[in-house]
């Protein structure tokens, strides 16, 4: 904190950890003691972002929509942030279109706005691939679905062990930035 203020960001990351914990009693405390500390032009934002990702991982998805649907698009880091909010409370609520609307949405985004660092590009843009892939396994009638899964899955532990192979377990990130995210 400096000159009385909690930076936005250090509000939500906080926050995020104890929810993604299970800590939710305390991360209720935190948000009635700490959010007053949040600069105001920031406020309504960071409180909407960690509302909706309580109410979310409580399973209650009415509430996490409620709440995705407050966030202002201020900033390109909102405007992500409630896409993929979006996006996962649309597939656990089984809103094939609305999923499928964001996805467009968000790529659309991405196409109109061409100045992203390469690697958060790239992190976006596979999150929006596996989503769709998932989306069409969960939302296709067959059954094979659970042989899918683990296809899916096998491919993205084959995509993390080329990394870590590529890199070597201790060298620095830096030297690996263009193998970050396959």
């Amino acid at each position: 904190m400096s000159n009385g203020q909690l930076p936005a960001n250090l509000f939500e990351v906080v926050a995020t950890v104890a929810i993604n914990m299970g800590r939710f009693t305390w991360v209720n405390r935190f948000i009635k003691k700490v959010s007053k500390y949040v600069p105001k032009e920031s406020y309504q934002n960071s409180y909407y972002v960690v509302m909706a990702r309580y109410y979310f991982a409580l399973n209650d998805f009415e509430k996490a929509l409620f709440y995705t649907r407050q966030i202002s698009y201020s900033d390109d880091h909102y405007y992500f942030t409630s896409k993929l909010l979006f996006t996962m409370v649309y597939f656990e609520t089984n809103d094939y279109k609305g999923l499928l609307s964001v996805l467009d949405n968000f790529y659309q985004y991405m196409l109109k706005k061409n100045n992203f660092n390469q690697i958060i590009e790239k992190q976006y843009k596979n999150y929006l691939k596996y989503m769709r892939k998932l989306a069409k396994i969960k939302f296709t009638p067959g059954e094979n679905k659970y042989a899918e899964l683990i296809a899916l899955k096998k491919k993205l532990i084959m995509k993390k062990i080329l990394f870590q192979v590529k890199c070597g377990v201790t060298q620095k990130l830096k030297r690996c930035k263009k193998y970050l995210i396959m």
